[in-house]
């Protein structure tokens, strides 16, 4: 009988050290299907993003789910960011979820638009940027409204997935002097609020989902380094942060991953011959 190393083969991104295809969320929109394939491949479905995913593609297909707003709740590390990858890969390719070893069928959602955003991406304005996916185009100099964020929204099955928020929050408070300072961080948290708003009240964005990833050590971190020298921008920026907790599902993603699956993506095409069955038994 052939021992482990004889009989394993290991996969091509252990030899040349290669990370995941995606390594933030900015890479979805240029993501190919190829490197989708390869990244669900690589993928550990655990509870809490089977959760997530299960409730908001049911709110996208309109056949349920009340809440539009997801809060992933995690330590560092702990898979908010690789959810979101793996929702934002799904709604782009929705035929891919049959990669995914699901205990139930994903709900058959179709969405028009998939828009993301990380806080690390500094050099833009987060309503901008959404707007800019949704096909709007949203002024600088001011935050959108309820009713704009209602209009470009409206009847479209839209996954709106935003990450790091408190980074992008601390670092445009910092632009310029105190006062553009300020305006800036205060901006983007106005949009931000506008936004959860219009997506809680009205019907014509109950097709949308928004997933946000809330780390509280982030928020904890940013009033340190703001220091209370900006004491405003660390108020929107908790205002926004409420809005989300008040009305948002908190979903803890860190649980326990699907055991048999976890087995089988590790190992797989690492085994030659029949050593899938192995694996599994």
């Amino acid at each position: 009988m052939k021992n482990l190393f004889q009989s394993c083969t290991p996969r091509q991104a252990v030899l040349d050290g290669t990370a995941d295809v995606v390594v933030n969320l900015s890479d979805l929109p240029r993501l190919t299907e190829a490197e989708a394939r390869e990244f669900l491949d690589s993928n550990v479905l655990t509870s809490g993003m089977e959760m997530l995913l299960s409730q908001a593609f049911a709110r996208m297909a309109g056949t349920g789910s009340a809440s539009g707003i997801y809060k992933l709740s995690e330590s560092m590390g702990g898979g908010k960011t690789q959810s979101m990858i793996v929702a934002g890969i799904l709604a782009r390719f929705p035929h891919l979820a049959s990669l995914v070893s699901f205990k139930e069928k994903l709900p058959k959602a179709h969405p028009d638009v998939v828009a993301a955003f990380t806080g690390r991406a500094t050099d833009k304005k987060v309503w901008v940027s959404l707007g800019e996916a949704l096909g709007v185009k949203f002024p600088n100099d001011r935050a959108p409204s309820e009713e704009e964020w209602r209009d470009a929204l409206k009847g479209r099955q839209a996954l709106i997935l935003l990450d790091e928020l408190a980074f992008y929050l601390i670092h445009a408070s910092s632009l310029g002097s105190k006062d553009e300072g300020t305006r800036a961080a205060t901006l983007a948290g106005i949009a931000l609020t506008t936004l959860f708003g219009a997506v809680r009240d009205y019907k014509e964005c109950k097709q949308t989902v928004i997933v946000i990833a809330d780390l509280q050590k982030d928020w904890e971190q940013g009033a340190e380094e703001l220091n209370g020298a900006s004491a405003p921008v660390l108020s929107d920026g908790e205002s926004a942060r409420l809005e989300v907790l008040e009305h948002a599902t908190s979903l803890w993603i860190a649980r326990h991953a699907h055991s048999s699956h976890l087995l089988t993506v590790r190992l797989r095409d690492l085994i030659e011959g029949g050593g899938r069955s192995t694996v599994k038994q």
